[in-house]
């Protein structure tokens, strides 16, 4: 039995590394870690599919936000943790809004990050107010 990156093989048994990397992402997929970082690149992905929609580079939202470039840009690259007011602050300056849903862990939420195309089509059903 050998251990590549925290994953138990048998002896003998021949892994593809798409198997492989499956494996990982069972182990991980309740980390309270791997959850937050997942959660960050769907909302990145969501506000710069929201900037491309509107035609917002980072200088501009930058300026809605009263923030740096810089700040924009350490928050897109998931490099800045953001709090719920953050986020609000965020949806408003794109004209959007924020949805949070807290679920009982037997349902499983299907996430749209990983997937650009999911997000631009949720984004695209979304009925205006």
């Amino acid at each position: 039995m050998t251990k590549s990156s925290d994953v138990t093989i048998q002896k003998g048994e021949s892994v593809r590394p798409a198997e492989r990397f499956q494996k990982l992402l069972d182990k991980y997929e309740d980390d309270p870690r791997y959850i937050a970082e997942g959660l960050l690149i769907e909302i990145n992905e969501q506000v710069v599919h929201l900037m491309e929609r509107k035609g917002i580079n980072r200088t501009q939202l930058a300026a809605l936000l009263d923030v740096s470039s810089a700040y924009v840009t350490k928050l897109l690259n998931g490099n800045e943790n953001l709090t719920i007011k953050q986020l609000v602050r965020l949806s408003a300056a794109l004209d959007s809004s924020v949805d949070v849903a807290i679920v009982p862990r037997q349902f499983k939420v299907k996430r749209l990050s990983g997937h650009p195309q999911e997000v631009r089509q949720a984004a695209s059903l979304a009925r205006p107010r």
